[in-house]
């Protein structure tokens, strides 16, 4: 077996030994060549828990590993550490089990299924006997369909020895019904009615198995209002400043990581909104009055109007004020409805969320606009979320309209220089000029979320 993660696992191990705890891994020696990576599920005493905790804090930090996740719920405590690699981002998920259970719902203790462990190459693994045993309470009571390959790891045992195991964790009748399951193949048909009889026994043996259920599901239900815990990444700038490219890229570093990662586009092109739908087709004709014969922008007409003060009277600059209250109202409304469905789900798991694009990207507006005061970027701080990091991706004007030809060279520089205006006023904003290599922008971009992550 090789492998960064089994290399990492078994210096762990090492840790666990020199420190007396008891730590062992749920695998069989069948199962430990099929260790995903990054991926580590452990059985622990209660008691060794919090040493076991400072244990692999203390060998992850020496290894230069950085913590940036803890969830603890009634029997598991789920650690996250990750670290960049020669450019490759590496993370590695530690799932520490006082008991099997499930949404605080009891199997068995740690104890039980921890005894007479197997030691291959330094790692201790269940034996044949606790692996099958906590494999089978786990496909009756988790999954409710068994896979084949589970299937066929639990016939593989001697009917015997299996019967005398379930007689010795559950009982005579229970041993009976399960080995009836067994004899028949494992059938899904008979699946529904063991699992029934199963939980049945185990609310008699285990009384709390009554209540736990029930506190595990508020539990669940309050931490959805609790504050955020992930990371929240806005990238910002002029078409072609390349900020589509660097999400992009940074998505498919974190994507193996052991935490949610998603991409949201946060701009005007895609709304929720019916409002917000009728007001994109209203732009979308008026920007088709601005273009010439051949699809360009006609940037006199575009720049002049947004940056000229041309002189109102008083009922035209009421009425424009009340078109530009209307419209962020809406655009306030529409982000945040993007917020509740696509962003705040992933950040209560403790992920990450690069935007693309954000509340902020309103720099096509008139200077005259009320978004560039510090009343709104108030008013944004303390109603709307603050990303973690804002990143602001420029280039040159004319490097912009060579890599797309979206928009003209002059108002390239009237939004670079309206974003800068906007921002000036926003906490944690990072400007990046786009005239290095993009892996480079997006290992600095990673490194800075993994800083941001930190407990």
């Amino acid at each position: 077996m090789n492998g960064w993660a089994y290399a990492l696992l078994g210096d762990l191990f090492k840790s666990f030994n020199h420190c007396e705890l008891d730590v062992v891994l749920m695998r069989s020696n069948d199962w430990l060549n099929d260790l995903p990576v990054g991926d580590i599920d452990l059985l622990v005493l209660p008691d060794q828990l919090k040493r076991i905790m400072l244990c692999i804090d203390r060998f992850t930090k020496e290894e230069n590993w950085q913590k940036i996740f803890v969830d603890t719920d009634s029997n598991h405590t789920h650690l996250v550490y990750v670290k960049l690699h020669q450019g490759e981002f590496r993370s590695v998920h530690i799932d520490l089990q006082t008991s099997l259970g499930r949404k605080g719902f009891l199997y068995c203790s740690s104890s039980e299924v921890m005894s007479t462990p197997v030691l291959i190459d330094g790692i201790y693994v269940q034996n044949e006997a606790n692996a099958v045993y906590s494999l089978m309470l786990h496909v009756l009571l988790d999954k409710g369909k068994i896979k084949d390959e589970y299937r066929q790891l639990i016939l593989n045992v001697d009917p015997n020895t299996l019967e005398e195991l379930l007689v010795e964790r559950l009982d005579g009748h229970m041993a009976v019904l399960i080995m009836n399951w067994v004899s028949n193949g494992l059938s899904d048909e008979n699946m529904s009615e063991v699992c029934s009889a199963t939980r049945k026994f185990l609310v008699l043996r285990y009384p709390m198995n009554r209540v736990f259920p029930l506190v595990h599901k508020v539990c669940r239900v309050s931490r959805y209002f609790a504050r955020r815990r992930g990371v929240l990444i806005a990238a910002l700038g002029p078409d072609g400043a390349g900020k589509s490219t660097v999400v992009e890229k940074v998505d498919k570093m974190l994507a193996f990581g052991a935490f949610p990662v998603a991409t949201v586009y946060m701009g005007k092109r895609e709304t929720l909104l019916p409002t917000s739908k009728l007001i994109r087709l209203y732009y979308d004709y008026k920007e088709k009055k601005t273009k010439g014969k051949n699809g360009e922008p006609v940037s006199s007409a575009v720049i002049q109007e947004l940056t000229e003060d041309k002189p109102r009277s008083a009922k035209k600059n009421w009425i424009a004020c009340v078109k530009e209250a209307l419209g962020l109202s809406n655009w306030f409304l529409e982000q945040w409805a993007r917020y509740l469905i696509d962003i705040r789900p992933v950040m209560q798991q403790g992920g990450v969320v690069l935007c693309d694009r954000y509340i902020y990207d309103l720099a096509d507006r008139s200077r005259r606009s009320i978004v560039y005061s510090k009343s709104f970027a108030w008013f944004l701080k303390v109603f709307f979320p603050t990303p973690d990091i804002t990143y602001f991706y420029w280039e040159e004007p004319e490097v912009l309209y060579e890599r797309k030809m979206e928009n003209t060279v002059e108002r390239s520089a009237f939004l670079i220089a309206n974003y800068r205006a906007i921002l000036s006023n926003i906490p944690n904003v990072i400007e990046v000029r786009t005239n290095i290599d993009a892996d480079e922008i997006c290992i600095d971009v990673t490194d800075r979320i993994v800083t941001t992550m930190e407990i």
